[in-house]
């Protein structure tokens, strides 16, 4: 203590000087320090109903929202009835129509009406995801690849829907015959297509 006095009454310059640098250099090191805390800590989801689910997320990007779309989508851990509600967040109404038709099954015959695979996958399975590679091809309208060894390329379209970017449609060689079948077996029951996804 008697060494710190001395030092003190001799030179308070350089001892403020000391104490200050200190100071800053711990302030600075907390800062780093709880910004790589951050960084490490990875997504964590809340383990209630919405588990795996795609958040009410605003995205500035189409392309980080289809990132998004896909990297969950393909997620082994999510339940149908999540991956349900993960299309509904992710398209526009006008897309949830498509689905209606895409996805059309008679209940009561147990029989399929629209397709019988994965329109946003152009596969009947889900494959354990590697990567996920999406382009811009023009426009709006984007290509995507998940596994460099899957030759399924599916082509999307989005739009902002209410501020937000969304899924509006799957470029589809065969997609107007679809509906047309899809239309005309509903009309010969007298029935009406059941609405699957939109409102």
């Amino acid at each position: 203590m008697d060494f710190f006095k001395i030092l003190f009454e001799k030179k308070p310059f350089q001892v403020i000087s000391l104490i200050f640098i200190t100071i800053s250099f711990l302030i600075v090191f907390s800062i780093f320090f709880i910004l790589d805390v951050k960084e490490e800590q990875p997504n964590v989801v809340d383990k209630g109903e919405k588990t795996n689910v795609i958040a009410d997320n605003t995205y500035i990007n189409a392309k980080d929202m289809l990132f998004d779309f896909y990297s969950q989508y393909l997620s082994s851990s999510l339940s149908e009835t999540e991956r349900h509600e993960l299309i509904k967040k992710s398209c526009t109404q006008n897309m949830l129509k498509t689905l209606d038709i895409l996805y059309s099954f008679d209940d009561e015959e147990g029989f399929i009406i629209g397709i019988d695979y994965d329109p946003f996958l152009n596969a009947q399975d889900i494959f354990p995801i590697e990567n996920i590679k999406i382009e811009n091809i023009e426009g709006n309208k984007y290509s995507i690849l998940w596994n460099e060894t899957n030759s399924n390329i599916v082509t999307l379209n989005v739009i902002q829907d209410n501020n937000n970017w969304k899924i509006d449609s799957i470029d589809m060689d065969n997609l107007e015959q679809i509906k047309k079948d899809v239309i005309d077996y509903w009309n010969k029951k007298g029935k009406e297509n059941p609405k699957r996804f939109s409102e």
